[in-house]
């Protein structure tokens, strides 16, 4: 193995070679500020950091020099090593030996590209890390970049903590943003989170890999917090939002209304315009068709869609050649035993399906008391669901991986009100199923569809 040459925005990423190693990084290893957190350093030498150096090249760890592209200077280093083969793991190590280039995002900035890399190229399923609990700004960084603390150290050494940042395959999720707009959610407690908290969460989504964010007209102030985001941050989203006709302050020209959506959200483009109901779509599509064609040709939309709820609303608007999306309830009981006759059907006209309500609003976590006295229609089924949740595998497993493993799904729509949720998610989504439990739920059978819709509980 050997390393390769890494680009980022600002940086170059060299093999560590020893034409590299300097007296300034002879002097990196001997200033008190620069190793105050390392495991190494203090009374080197040339010889010694040469020798260190070889013997990494000798064994073709995955050793990099970085340097700054703009005045090609170096200003520190980064590595995996070593890499367990069995468990496709690299433990992962930086030193940002120039001072001057602290507080820039450059070790961010490196660490995400030696992450992308490691992932991607290597297809290792996690990195590791230690970081000395006193290390704040370390411990904070890791935080960003996606990495959970796994176990704490103190005993007998220093205080540490052992992180993780697993490999997910994040290209399946979407954020969903109604939380942001609007107090949402039978579990939600406290409101829609603050915008401080709001940026947070799309800086952590952001850093994990996720690149889709899913609004809508109706979710109150969403858009615009969005678009806030997007004027502050360097960070820019792909945005699918949805027409609503019951939105009377917005404009009746189609041309005009993305054109607002598209200065609000600070972005030139739409990933995708769905229309938000099934009803819309009926009463909209026929004049408002040409208009959506337009925008298509102009860029400022890359493809159209619907929202429905039911299998006939979904037969319908797949036979319109103009939807390329379909975005549609599926969960544990909203499952495929239900839906997948019909996904296929999606499919084979070559239709991506998103799906949201993953966690039917917060339902299968409610105490199955308040399921009986609110909703017993569905009791059963969410007993079910709780029953088979495990030690191994929460009742948040098991809806989030029900959704990504079934092939027919482009996309999974799921909302946080909090970081922490958030990170909570990724680690769930970074499970496996087995199959034998999947089958379990979907033999999960609710005799009144109409529930499986949340605006029909009367709570």
């Amino acid at each position: 193995m050997s390393s390769r040459i890494i680009e980022t925005e600002r940086l170059v990423l060299k093999p560590m070679e020893k034409s590299i190693v300097s007296q300034q990084y002879v002097d990196w290893m001997n200033d008190p500020e620069v190793n105050k957190h390392l495991s190494s350093g203090g009374n080197e030498t040339l010889e010694s950091v040469l020798n260190f150096v070889n013997q990494h090249i000798e064994k073709q760890s995955y050793f990099w020099a970085i340097f700054v592209k703009e005045d090609h200077e170096h200003i520190g280093n980064i590595k995996i090593d070593p890499i367990n083969a069995q468990t496709k793991s690299g433990e992962y190590g930086i030193l940002l030996g120039d001072k001057n280039c602290w507080g820039k995002g450059y070790a961010r900035e490196a660490s995400e590209g030696v992450i992308n890399f490691c992932f991607k190229t290597l297809q290792l399923d996690s990195i590791t890390l230690g970081v000395e609990k006193e290390n704040v700004g370390a411990f904070k960084l890791y935080q960003k970049i996606g990495f959970i603390i796994t176990d704490e150290i103190g005993e007998n050494t220093i205080p540490s903590y052992r992180m993780i940042k697993k490999n997910i395959s994040v290209e399946k999720l979407a954020l969903g943003t109604v939380q942001f707009g609007l107090d949402y959610g039978i579990n939600n407690q406290k409101g829609k989170p603050t915008e401080a908290r709001v940026f947070e969460i799309l800086d952590q989504a952001f850093a994990s890999g996720i690149r889709t964010l899913d609004t809508a007209e109706g979710y109150g102030t969403s858009m615009e917090v969005i678009g806030r985001y997007h004027q502050q941050s360097k960070n820019r989203f792909g945005v699918i939002t949805k027409y609503s006709s019951s939105m009377k302050n917005l404009d009746d020209s189609f041309q005009k209304r993305v054109q607002k959506h598209l200065e609000v959200l600070k972005v030139d483009t739409l990933d995708a315009y769905l229309f938000h109901s099934f009803q819309d779509y009926k009463d909209h599509i026929e004049f408002n068709r040409e208009d959506l064609l337009d925008l298509q040709k102009e860029g400022k939309i890359q493809k159209i869609g619907v929202s429905v709820y039911t299998n006939e609303e979904i037969e319908e608007v797949i036979q319109d050649s103009l939807v390329s999306i379909i975005q549609v309830p599926f969960n544990m009981l909203d499952n495929t035993s239900k839906r997948n006759q019909v996904f296929k059907k999606a499919k084979d006209k070559n239709i991506e399906i998103h799906c949201r309500s993953i966690f039917l609003q917060g339902l299968f976590f409610k105490d199955l008391e308040w399921v009986e006295k609110q909703i017993p229609e569905l009791f059963s089924g969410v007993q079910k669901i709780q029953s088979l949740s495990s030690n191994n595998l929460s009742i948040q497993d098991l809806a989030l991986n029900y959704v990504k493993q079934n092939r027919l799904i482009d996309k999974l729509v799921f909302g946080v009100d909090t970081k922490d949720q958030l990170l909570m998610n990724l680690d769930s989504f970074s499970k496996q199923l087995p199959q034998e439990l999947i089958q379990e739920i979907d033999c999960i059978d609710i005799d009144k569809i109409e529930l499986l819709n949340p605006s029909n509980w009367k709570i």
